[in-house]
């Protein structure tokens, strides 16, 4: 006898606001006769529990450390200058996270969440350049050692940015912070001065709170 084991994940409050009315949905229309129309809103309703999965992680609290903000994978590292809040040159780490990937944005250091910035902007797709052009949620947290942003973004199908957290609220690392509904991206900009070592590279495919991205001086 074959054993199957299903591995159940909880699921963010979010997906049931899509799970539920696709559910109704696939029952009225199973009642009134239309399977076919039943049989997609069901898949619908699956689908939306499975994106919006929220699995149990275990934190690396590895001191020094600044850890993914995302699941996905790294697009591209690139140095910049971020003239906004960290005033300096820093590294900014791109992941770009696929519908399939798991969609909780988690905090890349302990600290305090210091300031948040919505920006509008327009909708192309995550993997592209032009992308730095889309609506995006600027996060910026500090603490004695260091000063983080963890960037938000939206893409052609992910158009709506969720925050969990607010100016003022301390945080842990690997802790809960928003997420992006539908494929998205999301960067983690960190000063170079800071870096110590950086640990990932483009390809490389990484877990929210549990990837260390760069280690720190």
């Amino acid at each position: 006898m074959v054993h199957l084991k299903i591995k159940l994940h909880p699921i963010a409050k979010d997906g049931f606001y899509f799970a539920v009315p696709f559910f109704i949905s696939s029952l009225f229309f199973y009642i009134i006769g239309i399977k076919s129309i039943a049989l997609v809103a069901f898949f619908c309703s699956l689908f939306s529990l499975f994106f919006f999965r929220d699995p149990n992680r275990e934190i690396l609290m590895q001191p020094n450390s600044v850890v993914s903000a995302a699941d996905g994978k790294i697009k591209s590292i690139e140095e910049i200058y971020e003239s906004t809040y960290l005033k300096e040159p820093a590294i900014k780490i791109v992941t770009f996270l696929s519908p399939f990937n798991v969609h909780i944005n988690r905090s890349p250091i302990d600290g305090v969440v210091t300031n948040k910035t919505f920006e509008k902007g327009k909708y192309y797709p995550a993997f592209m350049k032009r992308a730095d052009k889309n609506q995006k949620n600027y996060i910026f947290i500090e603490n004695e050692k260091l000063s983080v942003i963890a960037i938000q973004m939206v893409g052609s199908l992910a158009r709506r940015i969720v925050s969990w957290v607010d100016i003022g609220q301390s945080i842990d690392k690997g802790g809960k912070i928003g997420l992006i509904r539908f494929g998205s991206r999301t960067d983690v900009i960190i000063p170079k001065s800071k870096i110590s070592e950086i640990l990932v590279k483009p390809g490389d495919k990484i877990k929210a709170g549990e990837t260390i991205l760069a280690t720190i001086k």
